[in-house]
């Protein structure tokens, strides 16, 4: 299980839908 790239992968989603805000 790739624990980094999960939160990666989650950090990269908030970090794109605070941007959409």
């Amino acid at each position: 299980r790739e624990i980094v790239r999960d939160i990666k992968e989650k950090l990269a989603y908030v970090a794109l839908d605070y941007e959409q805000e």
